[in-house]
This record gives structure tokens, C-alpha cells and sequence, in this order.
């Protein structure tokens, strides 16, 4: 898991177990949203998807709470877990070892699949390194999914943060090429719908806080953004 690749590129996983027919059962879907084409889709080996889980010792409501024990339950599993991950064949015994690769809000669906944030970030940082003739180090770049001109699909929203002297000279020809230029460039997954030129927000750690980053993603500017992309 730790060496695990999807579609090409590096997508690390932890390895956490495997489920204990009859007491636990897991799988790893495409969608757990209601009417979606994916929903309760099961991932193919190594897909990234959502993991969600049902047995004797998993969770089976929410006491005093009808409402939100309905809204957890699909079709008899539990989907409040919030955690996406893949499973791959042990080869110990043929069985499914299940890996968790990060939370529900950095994962990104596309064509009916799922492809973590990390995935796109690192196809994004190795283009903006081969385009603008750039150091990893000279530039940080994050994205987030935004449901903006589809309620199925999500736009991918880039924010990249100018570091170094040598990218902020830069700037001026990033913001008028990359939008038109990085399509054609990444694949087909990981193509950027919309940038932002601006500070990542980091915690002490120095890890990008998605929730804030989210935030920072104005309610106009997406408005803007779905007349574009729709066009």
C-alpha cells in the first residue's frame, strides 16, 4: 500500500485490516450519494473510493436521532465514516486487505471515479514545474472539489501559491496560460477548471487546511465559474 500507484502516479495508502465476515464487512465505493450513477459502485482493485462498513459490531445508529440514522444507512451500511481509501488482493491468501489514504473532503470524482487530492497536486505541481521552468520548491499548489457546473461531478479548483522570486516573476504569464494550457497537458483527471494565485492556508504542521481553503473559494466566484465551465 505504501508504494501503491493509480493511474500512473504514486497514491500511498495505510494499511488498517480487513473485514471479519460475520461480525465486520467493508467496501471501498464510488458514490454513496442517493440517484448518483456510482452510488454503492464498488471500486476495482486499487480505485480510490469511500469506504463503508456493516456487521454486528458496526455502529447501527444514532441514539435518539431517527432522522440521521436513516441518512446514514444505505441499503444496510453504515456511509458516515468520511474516509476514503482502496483495497488490494493479499498475497497471503487472496483476501482484501483495505488501505486509508486520507478524509472524504480530499478526494476528487471525475468521470465516475475517484482520484485523491494528492494524485492531482502532484500531476499539477510535475506541470507547472515542466511549463514555467520551475522548482517544486519555488511554488506550492493545492486543489479542492467544487460541484459548480454538475451536482455529479466535481470542478477541479487549483490554488497556487507563488513562493520563490523565480515564480512570482511568473505570475503574470501563469495567470494568462495555465487555465488553457494544463488541459491539454495532465490527464484527463486531474485537468484544473478554475485557479487562484494566493497563499495556501497551513496549520502548525504545515499541512493545507481544506476546510479553510474551501472557504476561501467565494460563493460569486464559483457563480462565475459555472457559466464558464457549462460553456
Amino acid at each position: 500500500g505504501w508504494d501503491h500507484t493509480h493511474e500512473g502516479r504514486p497514491s500511498a495508502g495505510y494499511l488498517v485490516g480487513r473485514p471479519h465476515p460475520p461480525h465486520t464487512e467493508a467496501r471501498v465505493v464510488r458514490s454513496i450519494t442517493r440517484g448518483e450513477e456510482h452510488y454503492l459502485v464498488d471500486c476495482e482493485e486499487g480505485e480510490p473510493g469511500l469506504f463503508i462498513a456493516r456487521g454486528a459490531n458496526v455502529m447501527s445508529g444514532y441514539v435518539g436521532d431517527e432522522a440521521a440514522t436513516a441518512e446514514a444507512n444505505r441499503d444496510g451500511w453504515y456511509a458516515n465514516l468520511g474516509d476514503v481509501g482502496f483495497w488490494l488482493t493479499s498475497a497471503d491468501d487472496g483476501g482484501q486487505d483495505f488501505y486509508w489514504m486520507s478524509r472524504e473532503s480530499a478526494m476528487l470524482i471525475r468521470g465516475g471515479a475517484n482520484y485523491s487530492f494528492e494524485q492531482v497536486n502532484e500531476e499539477l505541481d510535475h506541470f507547472v514545474q515542466r511549463e514555467y521552468d520551475l522548482q517544486s520548491a519555488d511554488f506550492a499548489i493545492a486543489v479542492v472539489g467544487g460541484r459548480v457546473a454538475s451536482e455529479h461531478e466535481d470542478a477541479c479548483l487549483c490554488t497556487l501559491e507563488l513562493i520563490a522570486q523565480a515564480a512570482r516573476d511568473k505570475e503574470a504569464r501563469i495567470r494568462a496560460t495555465f487555465l488553457e494550457t494544463a488541459p491539454r497537458s495532465v490527464a484527463k483527471w486531474a485537468r484544473p477548471d478554475a485557479l487562484r494565485i494566493a497563499a495556501l492556508p497551513r496549520n502548525f504542521k504545515g499541512a493545507v487546511k481544506l476546510p479553510e481553503l474551501r472557504e476561501a473559494w467565494a460563493l460569486d466566484a464559483l457563480g462565475d465559474m459555472a457559466n464558464h465551465i457549462s460553456s
